[in-house]
């Protein structure tokens, strides 16, 4: 008996890691604007780093990765869901 090997759709998956990523870094830009008003600029250039990293590597995920097959199946939520936990 052959065990059969389980289809996960990867690309699918890191595309929508992608935009929760830019999601986060756009949530960052609120402290990011409260440490400016507060004149704390430390913590601004280190929001401001992370919000570009974040937001680079989203975006390096979300639009240059094309999926083959856009379909969205519970193995790839399943992954999703513990990838974003991680």
């Amino acid at each position: 008996m052959e065990l059969k090997k389980p289809n996960i759709n990867i690309p699918v998956v890191l595309r929508l890691m992608g935009w929760l990523l830019i999601i986060e870094a756009t949530f960052m830009l609120i402290p990011m604007i409260t440490g400016f008003i507060y004149g704390e600029t430390h913590a601004v250039l280190s929001f401001l780093y992370s919000v570009l990293i974040t937001a680079g590597v989203g975006s390096l995920m979300a639009f240059g990765i094309r999926p083959r097959y856009p379909d969205m199946h519970k193995r790839e939520g399943l992954l999703l869901t513990a990838m974003v936990w991680v």
